[in-house]
């Protein structure tokens, strides 16, 4: 209980990643659709996110929890979003120039790919964990920052499939 409490490990994702568009969501299905899986008991995998900072420095704890042995190639990502940035911006009413966008997409600090590092080819164990170490780049403001971890299932080529868990600090 104290790991699940300190690291946020959950069973239901808090993330809806539509792959093939099989749901055909718009954007008013997606809170539908995540609640519907968040209510699901039958979640593959948990993912829990513990983040340090010190100064302009910060450690990323990821751990990735299988509570079924599953087979394939699986990765696993962590995007950094940030939110308060101020730039222009087109609305219905016309140019707002100091538009607030936010959970914008900074970085992916896993390995700095698309999809995030490798966890395992060929058959899970129960767990994994990555420290990693994430210095940000100009302009990135931390106190705005977030750190979303998402588990991609991949196909061969590289791609991801499915999207069995996901967890955001």
């Amino acid at each position: 209980e104290t790991m699940k409490t300190t690291l946020g490990i959950g069973g239901p994702p808090n993330l809806w990643l539509e792959f093939d568009h099989t749901y055909k969501l718009n954007p008013a299905g997606w809170k539908t659709a995540v609640k519907t899986r968040q209510n699901s008991p039958d979640a593959d995998c948990g993912v829990g996110l513990l983040v340090e900072r010190d100064g302009n420095s910060v450690n990323v704890y990821a751990k990735v929890r299988f509570f079924n042995q599953l087979s394939g190639n699986y990765n696993l990502a962590v995007y950094v979003v940030e939110s308060g940035m101020i730039s222009s911006q087109t609305t219905p009413s016309g140019t707002d120039p100091n538009y607030e966008h936010n959970l914008v997409l900074r970085d992916e600090i896993a390995n700095g790919s698309a999809w995030g590092m490798p966890l395992f080819t060929g058959s899970s164990v129960d767990e994994y964990q990555v420290t990693i170490e994430y210095i940000p780049g100009p302009g990135i403001d931390l106190d705005n920052v977030k750190y979303v971890a998402v588990i991609y299932e991949m196909d061969a080529t590289g791609k991801p499939v499915s999207s069995p868990n996901s967890n955001t600090k």
